[in-house]
């Protein structure tokens, strides 16, 4: 109930994100309008949080290729969030439109706010444990989203095993420029739909803690707003 009451504070100081608020809208206001609740509610629990831009080019965007995400990249580079502008007509459900900028703010949340460092120096030091380790930021990134995605469209919102035929974002869709050499991760969908859930049936970013990697600077940010 107190992160939906600061959420409700945040839009009523703030005003709500809308599709004017998402950059190069005109391009498709119906994936601008699908995208806004969660990025209202990403932009009112986090600080620093990555503007989001509809594109018509997405893998001309960031050094991707055609081994990146065709839906969504998010830069580091340029703090940016990009999104295929025809999300909207490739038959999506909102859940799944949700998800996977929800995923991408998992990732934002964790470059803006130390966690992407520290699993970086913690890879460097156990390469041996690397595919372990990746696996564990690629479950706390779900469980991000999941909290996210509940906050943005209720407790009864369909994680990615509802919607997917095959597992999502095993391609390379965040990094710096290019993001082509960006880490490719596989847990499959059924890992990635449990965490999702653990963050959906909390509501609560302590939940998002994995193995090595706490929940501590999460929660740090989110008590920032």
């Amino acid at each position: 109930m107190k992160h939906t009451l600061a959420i409700l504070l945040s839009i009523a100081l703030y005003g709500p994100t809308s599709a004017q608020d998402i950059a190069m809208s005109a391009l498709s206001s119906e994936t601008a309008r699908h995208l806004s609740p969660v990025a209202t509610v990403a932009e009112a629990t986090f600080p620093r949080m990555p503007g989001v831009s509809l594109t018509s080019a997405l893998r001309d965007v960031c050094g991707g290729d055609e081994g990146s995400d065709p839906y969504v990249i998010y830069c580091t580079s340029l703090n940016k969030i990009y999104v295929d502008a025809k999300l909207s007509e490739k038959k999506m459900s909102d859940a799944e439109m949700g998800y996977r900028l929800a995923h991408a703010y998992g990732h934002a949340v964790q470059v803006r706010h130390g966690i992407a460092d520290i699993a970086l120096a913690t890879i460097r030091a156990n390469r041996a444990e690397e595919t372990a380790l990746r696996g564990m930021v690629t479950r706390q990134v779900e469980c991000i989203a999941g909290v996210l995605m509940r906050r943005a469209y209720g407790k009864g919102v369909a994680g990615p095993a509802a919607w997917a035929g095959a597992e999502p974002f095993t391609g390379s869709h965040w990094g710096a420029s290019p993001v082509a050499r960006g880490p490719k991760v596989a847990i499959g969908l059924a890992e990635r739909n449990a965490w999702f859930e653990k963050g959906r049936d909390s509501d609560d970013f302590a939940s998002c803690a994995v193995g090595v990697f706490s929940a501590d600077l999460i929660l740090r940010a989110e008590n920032q707003r």
